[in-house]
């Protein structure tokens, strides 16, 4: 092994030693060798960097029939418990019936082929030009400026239409924003809100003359609804014109990253009329049953910065009774729990009329999907879990069941038969 591939192996070794510890994470030598330049973030990068550790370790997974306890797991599993799990090196020797110095030497082994892996991908990465990923690239903008906060929306879509102002007079296009003086605040943020306004109004006004711009915002359920519609004479009589949502790319993006939706709605020999949602400040509870306390310290760093509030027990009764109690907008559940078998739990939680319409994510090592869907679960993560398919599994669970407090981030429908359209009066 040459020097530099040896002092990346304990780079290696030393991430994974700090793989939930993001203020390691972000400054860390791999994370300019591992994530690509366009994620400049700091937190995001760190955060790059532990999906890239993840997967890396995923990719010596020797596939579901395999036992744990077999010679071609022992290596996958050393490094999945002793750096996702949190064991002691004493602890994953007895799970895997060996001693501990055998553990080491595999566990050496396995760390090993997990360094060549990302060795691989750093030259790989080196060697290929950089290219434009469409909607990746703007995900990864988004995610580099995104600083989640609550603010007024009146004034942030003020501040954008006296930017633009001047242009508007030049195309003679009159502007206007219709919001109730209680709306209440945004939690998103503002670089991303502005952005949205800024390519939605100028790609209109671009497209239009002699006419105007109505924008419309009102509170529903706990989002804000906006409406924004177009008249006037369209460019497209004196040249080709792009279709809108096409023009509309960033916008679609960056709403879906605030946790809103989009879409269009044609309106014949016109512009279509756009609409799209935002999240107020309001948190949805998630209940997370799972007898793995690191577990909870995991899903609580995933879900930092997005409207979620998570309470956790390591007890399958109990999460029950939380379920009754707080009537969570959705449960996660372990179904490998010592006390009680998770699957019964999984049965009680969709049978009993108080929680059955609580949607449920199974969160396993097993891979039972088919089982898990049976017993009425409504989405399965293998563990490890990582940050953007927590975030998507409640996305989808919550987007096929709306809790009447919360409407998940991230799906939008760029349709006019979207439910999520205002009502006209």
């Amino acid at each position: 092994m040459t020097t530099e591939k040896a002092n990346f192996t304990r780079q290696v070794r030393d991430a994974l030693a700090h793989l939930y510890d993001y203020s390691c994470l972000q400054i860390h030598p791999l994370a300019s060798l591992l994530v690509d330049d366009d994620v400049a973030s700091q937190q995001t990068r760190g955060q790059e960097l532990r999906r890239a550790l993840l997967q890396a370790i995923e990719a010596l997974h020797p596939g579901p029939n395999v036992p744990f306890r077999s010679p071609e797991r022992r290596g996958y599993a050393s490094l999945f418990c002793r750096y996702v799990e949190g064991q002691t090196p004493a602890e994953i020797a007895q799970s895997l019936a060996i001693s501990e110095r055998q553990l080491r030497r595999e566990h050496g082994q396995a760390l090993g082929a997990v360094a060549s892996i990302l060795w691989n991908q750093s030259v790989e990465s080196q060697e290929q030009p950089a290219q434009n990923q469409g909607p990746d690239a703007l995900r990864r903008e988004a995610n580099r400026v995104m600083s989640w906060e609550e603010i007024e929306l009146r004034e942030t879509v003020e501040g954008v239409l006296s930017s633009i102002a001047g242009l508007a007079q030049r195309r003679g296009m009159a502007l206007s924003l219709e919001a109730p003086d209680d709306l209440p605040r945004v939690c998103a943020s503002r670089t991303l809100v502005r952005q949205i306004f800024f390519n939605l109004l100028g790609r209109t006004l671009q497209r239009m003359a002699d006419g105007r711009i109505a924008m419309e915002a009102r509170l529903r359920g706990d989002r804000i609804a906006i409406r924004v519609t177009a008249a006037g004479k369209s460019e497209a009589t004196v040249r080709p014109l792009p279709p809108l949502e096409e023009e509309l790319s960033v916008s679609f993006q960056f709403v879906e990253s605030l946790g809103g939706r989009m879409w269009l709605e044609p309106v014949p020999g016109q512009e279509p009329v756009v609409h799209f949602t935002l999240p107020t400040a309001a948190q949805a509870t998630v209940l997370a049953i799972d007898d793995n306390e690191g577990l909870f310290r995991l899903f609580e760093r995933y879900l930092a910065q997005h409207r979620y509030r998570l309470v956790g027990t390591q007890n399958g009764d109990r999460g029950i009774e939380l379920a009754r109690e707080l009537r969570p907008a959705v449960i996660t559940l372990d179904v490998m729990m010592p006390d009680q078998d998770g699957w019964e739990t999984l049965q009680t939680l969709c049978t009993e009329p108080l929680t059955r319409d609580i949607p449920v994510i199974v969160c396993t090592v097993l891979d039972e999907p088919e089982l898990a869907f049976s017993l009425g679960a409504r989405a399965y993560l293998k563990k490890p879990i990582e940050r953007a398919d927590l975030l998507s599994a409640l996305e989808q669970v919550l987007n096929q069941n709306p809790h009447p407090l919360f409407t998940a981030p991230g799906a939008h429908r760029r349709d006019a038969e979207s439910p999520e359209k205002p009502d006209e009066g």
